[in-house]
């Protein structure tokens, strides 16, 4: 294993030394040969064997001596970020730390900043290959780990011939019973890195305290969607939401015990703001045992530093100020400006592009949310409804239309969280949530003066577009006569159809209505008829009460023809 031991194992395996061997064991060759073919298997039983006898020491030693973490082509102007992250990280742990903030703000450039070289950190990078199963996350986890011993029975069945279905269960179902296994593997290897940790500060040494960070969290509730509107029928949708939600609430479990019960060490989770929105908010087990560390865009002044120094002066000081007024500071925007300003592409030109995306995206999703108050209304052939678009869309065109006119209004393009969702929500949280979970709009966690300097100098949730460049696409549209009246006369179309199917739905109850009282009139005449040859004087009091019923149909409000 020391000092070249691959040729070592080239020299083994040649045939001389095969000879030599058997000369040095005094054992004829053909004796030997049928051992060979089980030295593969003999092999893996001694590889899982070590692995499961010293798999906390392992995950140790992975935790103590990370490997570097990929670093990003540009970092800037996240000092302040960096400070708060840093010591967040090295006060005791007590709540889960989530970093969050818009989409392609830098949340894992600046995670992975901080966590690049770190001792005892476990770096688990949620976008590193597909997740689609339970299986597939626990194959990454264990692989960051090094909890080879959970994944070690696939390379056994890589190596027997199995064929056939067997072969493909057993190989790709690593259930949620390996999945509580790792976890209890990187809980032991927590607590000796704490014990550790606190017997060396005894002695005046420091030593950071342990880190386990699940960047990009918000995958996992993409492999959730995903489960419940790939899945071929209703059985596989069930299973596999209920595996993912169970995924979810697992590791946020652990979480709780690994920081507010044990406090061990730091949890950092980094998510989109709508992942925080839709399910840490709503996950009852982390009400007060969470910290978010929110991220957002780069304020004004270092938006423009960065594209004065990307670009060199190549733009007039008026282009940098046009460009971060509808840019804003997001990151991804800034850096795909500057590379196309310096490709050849004029100001205007990139601006329009990128702005218009956003532009086109909001109509799409003006125009689909009409479609579905349509769709919601009617019935097809075989009866079913447009129940999904309702699941899927709990808020009204006019709603969406609302927020961003109050939106475009505002200079710094955000409005507070629980004003927005009265004003133009009616209230209702549902649908404010459905839109920021959709990337639609954006919500985040600030002091009010870095949104509004007008307003009470108070903490609170403030809502804005999903980007700056979506807040200028939404004040073009706004500003856009045709639009404003084709989305209220959109409305007012979708708001007739309902209201005609309603009158549709009641015209069916009554006709419904009019057949029962028709079924029940025909009955009675029946039996008015049936009585025609009976004496009359044994059947007076029968058909005076028959008359009677018959006449109380009559003068019913339903008239009958």
């Amino acid at each position: 294993h020391q000092g070249g031991g691959s040729r070592t194992l080239q020299g083994f395996w040649s045939w001389k030394s095969l000879k030599n061997a058997a000369k040095l064991l005094k054992v004829q060759l053909w004796k030997i040969m049928p051992l060979i073919p089980m030295a593969p298997f003999a092999g893996y039983v001694i590889f899982y064997t070590y692995s499961d006898l010293n798999k906390v020491n392992i995950c140790l030693r992975m935790m103590q001596y990370p490997d570097p973490l990929p670093q990003p082509d540009s970092f800037f102007g996240r000092a302040a970020e960096v400070k708060v992250l840093q010591s967040a990280l090295e006060a005791e742990p007590h709540r889960i730390l989530v970093v969050t903030g818009p989409s392609d703000s830098g949340k894992s450039s600046l995670v992975a900043h901080v966590l690049n070289k770190r001792q005892n950190t476990i770096f688990v990078d949620l976008r590193s290959r597909p997740i689609t199963s339970l299986h597939d996350f626990c194959t990454l986890f264990n692989n960051r780990i090094n909890a080879q011993f959970l994944n070690a029975r696939t390379w056994l069945m890589d190596w027997l011939p199995i064929q056939g279905t067997f072969k493909y269960a057993t190989r790709n179902r690593l259930s949620m019973v390996d999945l509580q296994r790792s976890l209890a593997t990187l809980t032991d290897a927590i607590k000796a890195a704490h014990a550790q940790r606190l017997r060396l500060e005894q002695q005046g040494l420091h030593v950071p305290i342990p880190v386990v960070c699940f960047d990009e969290f918000g995958t996992l509730l993409d492999f959730v969607k995903e489960q419940k509107f790939v899945a071929e029928d209703t059985l596989k949708v069930v299973e596999g939401t209920k595996e993912a939600e169970e995924l979810v609430q697992t590791l946020l479990s652990w979480a709780v015990h690994i920081t507010k019960e044990l406090g061990a060490a730091h949890v950092l989770i980094s998510s989109s703001d709508s992942f925080a929105i839709s399910k840490i908010h709503q996950f009852k087990g982390l009400q007060g045992r969470t910290k978010f560390l929110p991220i957002g865009d780069l304020p004004p002044a270092e938006a423009k530093r960065f594209l004065n120094e990307r670009l060199h002066g190549k733009i007039s000081a008026d282009e940098v100020n046009f460009a971060v007024e509808n840019l804003g500071g997001r990151f991804l925007d800034l850096l795909s400006f500057a590379n196309e300003v310096k490709a050849g592409s004029s100001t205007p030109d990139v601006i329009d592009t990128l702005v218009s995306l956003h532009r086109e995206r909001l109509l799409q999703v003006l125009a689909n949310g009409v479609a579905s108050a349509k769709d919601d209304s009617k019935e097809d052939e075989a009866g079913e409804t447009g129940d999904e678009h309702a699941d899927a869309r709990p808020w009204e065109t006019t709603q969406l239309w609302t927020a961003m006119k109050q939106l475009a209004a505002t200079d710094s393009g955000a409005v507070p969280y629980n004003d927005l969702k009265h004003s133009a929500f009616g209230g209702n949280k549902d649908a404010l949530t459905s839109l920021i979970a959709s990337d639609v709009l954006g919500w985040r966690y600030a002091l009010t003066p870095d949104l509004d300097p007008k307003a009470a100098p108070k903490p609170g949730y403030w809502v804005t577009m999903d980007a700056p460049s979506a807040l200028a696409a939404a004040r073009q549209l706004v500003a856009d006569d045709d639009i404003a009246s084709w989305v209220q006369g959109a409305e007012k179309a979708a708001s007739a159809v309902v209201e005609e199917t309603s009158e549709e739905d009641e015209w069916d109850q009554t006709f419904k209505k009019k057949q029962a009282l028709m079924e029940e009139a025909q009955s009675v005449l029946g039996t008015l008829k049936l009585i025609e040859n009976l004496p009359v004087k044994s059947t007076k009091d029968l058909y005076a009460d028959i008359v009677q019923q018959y006449t109380s149909l009559l003068s019913r409000d339903l008239a009958i023809s």
